[in-house]
């Protein structure tokens, strides 16, 4: 008796084997991966300990405890929305509402001419610097963001560049000059981005 596959099993089983390959990858690369389930019994899996997880270290599991301080409370959980297969996410840029692309590739932050302008960030002294842009190379200021926050997460002094990411000046990217003091992790089903304090 043969059993019958369809193209979706089969796709369905390669992205779990995917899946269970990436997973053992950060396993031995990073050498923790906490693991954990939800409230509705969802498995969870990251790089750093969540109260309640177990953390697997080489075979070994143990459970992390830890009462008396709660990684929950220093958590934040962002909204996002997808446009054209990009996370959105609102910001403020010294109190001014901006609309950012969620990019972990960029280096820094990029905000449009427009809002560097609202929010009274000055180009005289700024240092200019060459990007690569997907229409070429680029020569735009770099400046220091006096506070930028989503939510609870936020940063003073914030390393951004000053340039155009769409014709509208409407929107801006989120690199790792802001994302980099924080852990990341991404609830696809909630659509949440979660960021924690480094420590």
């Amino acid at each position: 008796m043969s059993e019958q596959f369809s193209a979706s099993d089969v796709m369905q089983s390669k992205l779990l084997l995917t899946a269970l390959a990436l997973i053992l990858i950060s396993i031995s690369a990073q050498a923790e991966v906490y693991k954990w389930t939800d409230k509705k019994g969802k498995l969870h899996f990251s790089d750093h300990p969540v109260q309640g997880a177990e953390v697997q270290q080489g075979g070994n599991v143990s459970r992390v405890k830890n009462q008396t301080y709660n990684l929950a409370s220093l958590r934040t959980e962002i909204p996002y929305s997808l446009q054209h297969g990009s996370m959105l996410v609102e910001a403020l840029v010294n109190g001014k509402t901006q609309t950012f692309v969620v990019d972990t590739g960029a280096s820094f932050v990029t905000i449009p001419p427009q809002l560097a302008e609202r929010a009274n960030i000055s180009t005289e002294r700024a240092k200019l610097i060459q990007l690569q842009t997907a229409n070429g190379v680029i020569t735009a200021p770099m400046v220091d963001i006096q506070h930028m926050s989503i939510l609870s997460a936020e940063r003073q002094q914030v390393k951004a560049v000053i340039a155009p990411i769409d014709a509208q000046g409407k929107l801006g990217l989120l690199g790792m000059s802001f994302l980099g003091a924080f852990r990341m992790n991404i609830d696809h089903d909630r659509r949440m981005i979660i960021l924690e304090p480094r420590s």
